[in-house]
C-alpha cells in the first residue's frame, strides 16, 4: 500500500512539472493564447481586423522591453510593425530602464508574432494600445 502511495505521489509530482523548463509560448496551442496577452483575439479575424463590415480596424498592443540594443533588435525581427517609444510609459507602465513598444495586429501571421512576443522572458505583459 505504501509503495503505491509512493508511486501515485511522483506520478502527480512528474504531470505537475511536465511544462517545467519550458517557455510560456510553448505551452499554449495556436488556437490557446498566452495568459500574458490580456485583450481577447477572438474578435480579430485572419487579416488582423475587427469590427463592423462597413469599418474594419487592426488592433494596436504594447508592451515594454529592456532599453537594450538586443531587445530591440530581437523585437524588430519577430514584429515588423513595432514602433518604439524610448522615455514614454504608455498605459503600461514601462519604467525609464524600458522601452514602450507599439505593434499592430494588421500584418501576415499577427496571432503567432503575438505568442512569439509573449514567448519572450522581458515581455511580462502585451495590452491593447489606445491612441490618445
Amino acid at each position: 500500500m505504501m509503495r503505491l502511495s509512493s508511486t501515485l505521489v511522483l506520478i502527480g509530482v512528474f504531470l505537475s512539472c511536465s511544462a517545467c523548463g519550458m517557455r510560456e509560448s510553448e505551452t499554449h496551442s495556436a488556437g490557446q493564447p498566452s495568459a500574458k496577452i490580456t485583450f481577447d483575439l477572438t474578435q480579430i479575424d485572419d487579416t488582423g481586423l475587427t469590427g463592423a463590415a462597413d469599418g474594419r480596424v487592426a488592433i494596436s498592443y504594447e508592451f515594454c522591453i529592456p532599453a537594450t540594443p538586443a531587445a530591440r533588435d530581437e523585437v524588430r525581427h519577430l514584429d515588423t510593425t513595432v514602433e518604439f517609444q524610448p522615455g514614454a510609459r504608455g498605459r503600461i507602465g514601462c519604467t525609464k530602464q524600458q522601452i514602450l513598444c507599439i505593434g499592430s495586429t494588421q500584418q501576415q501571421g499577427w496571432r503567432a508574432v503575438l505568442q512569439k512576443l509573449a514567448g519572450l522572458d522581458y515581455i511580462a505583459r502585451i495590452d491593447r494600445s489606445y491612441a490618445e
